[in-house]
């Protein structure tokens, strides 16, 4: 009713077939029951007027949708080169040597990426870094802040990431 305030009928058909998408396809149904999840999915359904068979298509176009939403900004990385920065620090976070972690120390997670900034053992690159994540944080919400810590948004996110990122390597890096 929001997006149709002035028409009722159109209203009610986009909640039908919102619906009706949610309802034929069980693997994406299952997100919707998280409202961060059902919010991304209602922005999909309405820029692209369905949604995608696959959960991989599904967070290809919300986090494509959420890095594009911060693009305004001057002087901040393109869209696509925001995603292959997160796609590294979703990797390196799967593969800390603690194990999987779903929330790290924003210093830590900003010299896992301070290399797109150049030389990552200089300081002043690593906090170039850690800048970039903190207005990530405002810019496009694919991050958040809890405390000092840093975290995705919500953690298929950075399953997904991270698995492009693995995808994106030669076969014997895969392994």
């Amino acid at each position: 009713q929001a997006l149709f305030k002035d028409n009722t009928t159109r209203a009610d058909k986009h909640r039908k077939d919102l619906l009706a998408a949610l309802h034929a396809r069980p693997n994406i149904r299952r997100l919707s029951r998280n409202t961060v999840m059902l919010t991304a999915l209602a922005v999909v359904h309405w820029n692209e007027e369905r949604l995608p068979e696959q959960r991989a298509e599904l967070y290809e176009y919300i986090l494509g949708w959420l890095a594009q939403s911060r693009e305004q900004r001057l002087g901040r990385p393109l869209p696509e080169r925001t995603l292959e920065i997160l796609r590294e620090l979703a990797l390196a976070m799967q593969l800390h040597p603690d194990g999987r972690q779903v929330q790290v120390p924003r210093r830590w997670a900003a010299e896992q990426i301070a290399g797109a900034f150049g030389d990552p053992k200089n300081h002043a690159v690593v906090d170039k870094a850690e800048h970039y994540l903190e207005e990530e944080e405002i810019d496009s919400g694919i991050v958040v802040a809890r405390g000092h810590d840093i975290r995705f948004w919500h953690l298929t996110f950075q399953e997904y990431l991270a698995g492009r990122a693995v995808g994106g390597r030669g076969e014997a890096e895969q392994r």
